[in-house]
């Protein structure tokens, strides 16, 4: 079953600028893909300039209410340019592909309006989710299967999820608050917050700051970080040892644990009453690699 709704109206947004005033032209096509699911599928969403907000539920159909909205101060170039971004929707055996991108017959026609895609997706419970997306948002609170994500200047955003992850980011802050997945990361120049995470942690990062919040359910699988200020913020009862392998880092933890550092190898071992290896057992809440 696929079914594809189509609306199209205008809005006049004016904005006070000094003692005068700018009218700004709001153009907006909406457009709603609906398809069944089958276990086993993969869910593709291919964007640019889009806004993707990503909820599961218990039905056995995949919703995609798709939104392009074009502003400018010419209402005749905020209509024509909301004609450049070509929506995609399509089933082809084991996937279910949505795809956007800017649709031009030359660089002359290159869109001046400030162009924006909101999707707002819904997926069965359980579902396989892969989303690559170049400017924009993403925002997760889902219970999934498998979840890949490849992005760059696009914010991600994940909470209360489920479903091991694979995550690629450059230029785009991460932040996950509640999963229950294994989670393999690899951030460039992009600042990560991770809070919450019960099961498997696999850390790649470089030009970045990270914020980290472990409990006994994170278990690291590798850590490592290039120039990244690393925050970590351990609980009173945690038990297991964190294991850090960076380069150019600054590392702050809580003053009530121990550390080993290997300059060797340029790895750190925090843990409540480590031992020392020969180079440095200290009870410092600060340590700088370089």
């Amino acid at each position: 079953m696929k079914k594809i709704t189509l609306v199209m109206f205008i809005l006049i947004l004016v904005s006070q600028v000094g003692i005068g005033q700018i009218k700004t032209f709001k153009e907006v096509k909406a457009i709603n893909f609906e398809e069944t699911y089958k276990k086993g599928e993969r869910i593709i969403i291919l964007g640019e300039r889009t806004f993707v907000t990503l909820k599961s539920w218990d039905k056995g159909i995949v919703s995609i209410n798709a939104e392009i909205v074009s502003r400018y101060k010419d209402q005749s170039i905020a209509k024509s340019d909301l004609e450049k971004i070509d929506l995609n929707f399509s089933k082809n055996r084991k996937k279910i592909t949505y795809s956007n991108a800017i649709r031009i017959g030359s660089p002359k026609d290159k869109p001046v309006a400030n162009l924006k895609v909101y999707l707002e997706i819904y997926v069965p419970e359980g579902a396989i989710v892969e989303i690559e997306n170049h400017f924009g948002e993403i925002n997760i609170d889902a219970s999934l299967s498998k979840l890949t994500i490849e992005s760059d200047f696009t914010k991600i955003s994940i909470n209360d999820s489920e479903g091991d992850s694979n995550i690629t980011t450059k230029y785009g802050d991460t932040s996950i608050d509640g999963i229950k997945a294994d989670v393999n990361l690899i951030a460039d120049r992009s600042n990560l917050m991770l809070k919450n995470i019960q099961g498997n942690l696999d850390i790649d990062v470089k030009y970045g700051e990270v914020d980290l919040y472990p409990s006994d359910n994170t278990i690291f699988s590798e850590f490592k970080a290039q120039y990244s200020p690393i925050e970590i913020t351990l609980p009173s009862e945690y038990t297991k040892s964190l294991d850090v392998v960076c380069n150019g880092c600054e590392i702050n933890y809580n003053k009530s644990f121990s550390s080993i550092f290997d300059e060797s190898e340029n790895h750190v071992v925090i843990n409540k009453g480590a031992t020392s290896n020969g180079r440095i057992n200290s009870e410092i809440e600060n340590i700088q690699i370089k």
